[in-house]
C-alpha cells in the first residue's frame, strides 16, 4: 500500500461504507476517472467506523473489502485501499489525508463527496486542514447542484484554500438501506446490484439473507 502511494503524483480517493457496494458507487467512480483524468489512481476507500452514521448495520471490513475489489476489477485505474480500516476506530477525513501525506507529501489528493455533504461538511473534524490538503471533487446526489455551486462560493470567500470541482453526472436514485432491507426479504435488486455483487452475498448470506 505504502509503495504504491509514493509513485503518484495525483490521486483521487471515494471512501464510504461501501455496504453494501452498489451501482451508484460504480457509476461515481468511472465518472471520476473519466472527468479528471490526471487521476492516476482512484483509491476506493472502506472507512473502518464512519463518523457521522449509525454503525451497528456495517457488515464485517473483510467482506466490504472483497466486493470493492471484485467491482474494481472492471474499473480502470482503481484499486481497494484498506487504509482506514487498518488504521482502525473512528474514521475522520483529516487522519486519512495526513497519513497519506505522510507517505507522499508531493501528492495531489482529489476527495469525492456527495454535493449535498458541503452543507455541514463545516462540522467535520478540523474541516479547515481538510480543505488545505485536498481539492474536493463534488457529485449531485438529491440536491440542487446550482444552490450547491452558489454555497461553494460563499466557502471560498470565507476559506480562500478551500478548492472544488463538480462532477458532471446524474444522480442514482439509490438507497444502501434499501438494499440491505430488500436482502431481508430475500430480494437482491439487480437493477442496483452487480451480478457479482449478488453472488457474493447470496453466498455468504449478508444483510440477513437466505436462500
Amino acid at each position: 500500500m505504502d509503495n504504491k502511494l509514493k509513485k503518484y503524483n495525483c490521486i483521487g480517493i471515494l471512501g464510504g461504507t461501501f455496504n453494501p457496494v452498489h451501482k451508484g458507487h460504480t457509476m461515481l467512480a468511472r465518472e471520476v476517472i473519466e472527468q479528471f483524468p490526471d487521476i492516476e489512481q482512484l483509491l476506493l476507500m472502506p472507512n473502518n467506523l464512519p463518523a457521522y452514521k449509525d454503525t451497528d448495520h456495517i457488515i464485517d471490513s473483510e467482506h466490504r473489502i472483497n466486493m470493492l475489489k471484485l467491482v474494481s476489477e472492471d474499473i480502470p485505474k482503481t484499486y481497494v485501499s484498506d487504509l482506514e480500516i487498518i488504521r482502525g476506530g473512528t474514521t475522520y477525513t483529516i487522519d486519512t489525508l495526513r497519513q497519506i501525506k505522510s507517505i507522499n507529501s508531493k501528492v495531489k489528493i482529489y476527495f469525492i463527496i456527495g454535493a449535498d455533504s458541503l452543507y455541514s461538511i463545516e462540522k467535520w473534524r478540523e474541516f479547515k486542514e481538510i480543505f488545505k490538503l485536498c481539492t474536493i471533487i463534488a457529485a449531485k446526489r438529491d440536491c440542487d447542484l446550482n444552490d450547491i455551486k452558489d454555497y461553494s462560493k460563499k466557502l471560498k470567500e470565507m476559506y480562500p484554500y478551500f478548492n472544488i470541482e463538480f462532477l458532471d453526472t446524474e444522480a442514482v436514485d439509490i438507497s444502501s438501506s434499501e438494499l440491505r432491507d430488500k436482502a431481508k426479504c430475500g430480494k437482491l435488486d439487480v437493477k442496483y446490484l452487480d451480478d457479482n455483487i449478488v453472488q457474493y452475498i447470496k453466498i455468504n448470506n449478508l444483510y440477513g439473507w437466505k436462500d
